[in-house]
């Protein structure tokens, strides 16, 4: 007997199922109303300092690799590491040409806008005065842009495609499209401060990000696409980020 274990009940196990139920809970509920509390005070703080932007980039990458962490341990001392889906890929002849053509198609994609800055600058003017202040302008702040777009693509994929993806499901034994639903709609919501529109967007997004997961049963191919989504942005035009300069 230990003090983790006593008369075979495990409290470790119990604060990892407590930290599980939190961590959804904040996932669902609590990350939407953060992500347009963050943005709030990033705009008061660019009023009086324009560093403000480097420090809330550097802050949103430490938290999520903290909170990831957090959850992460939590599994690993209840054994369901398995629930991050962070295995190698499964891959095949076809699987692995699906992901290839996807991967032409996004390249294609960014090749296509970079073409037409003035269409990324309408885009831009159409954002939220919150999600235009996110926007790196310097260089400085598109190097720390970069350690945001590959936190964000490993520590969310883990998060909504692994961790609640796989939540949600043990709740609805036998059919995963459900908990394939609401965590693409979880991952939609948690961008709110960028306007509805955006929400639908990023739902879209990650269920794209969702069907690589699902096809290749491993979230790696999504974390790939997610990160080199977000770090598209360091090809925009400084022409086009006019559009937000003006917004702070």
């Amino acid at each position: 007997m230990t003090l983790a274990t006593v008369d075979g009940f495990s409290w470790l196990a119990l604060a990892g199922s407590l930290v599980e139920i939190a961590a959804a809970f904040f996932i669902v509920f609590f990350a939407p109303w953060l992500g347009k509390r963050r943005t709030d005070r990033l705009l008061r703080e660019l009023a009086r300092d324009p560093s403000a932007r480097a420090r809330f980039y550097r802050r949103a990458s430490i938290g999520l690799w903290i909170f990831t962490g957090v959850v992460a341990a939590a599994l690993a001392v209840r054994g369901r590491t398995w629930m991050l889906h962070a295995g190698a890929p499964r891959l095949d002849e076809w699987r692995a040409a699906i992901l290839l053509a996807s991967s032409i198609g996004f390249a294609l994609g960014v090749r296509r806008t970079l073409k037409h800055p003035e269409v990324i600058a309408r885009a831009i003017a159409r954002l939220p005065e919150r999600a235009r202040a996110i926007l790196p302008r310097t260089a400085a702040e598109r190097r720390h842009w970069a350690l945001v777009a590959l936190s964000a693509g490993v520590c969310e994929e883990l998060l909504y495609r692994g961790f609640i993806t796989a939540l949600f499901a043990s709740q609805v034994p036998g059919q995963p499209w459900i908990a394939w639903l609401a965590s693409t709609a979880a991952f939609g919501l948690a961008h709110v401060y960028q306007g509805w529109r955006a929400v639908l967007g990023t739902a879209l997004l990650g269920a794209l990000f969702m069907s690589f997961t699902v096809l290749t049963d491993s979230i790696w191919p999504a974390v790939a696409l997610h990160a080199l989504f977000d770090l598209r942005l360091l090809l925009f035009p400084d022409s086009a980020l006019d559009q937000s300069r003006s917004a702070v």
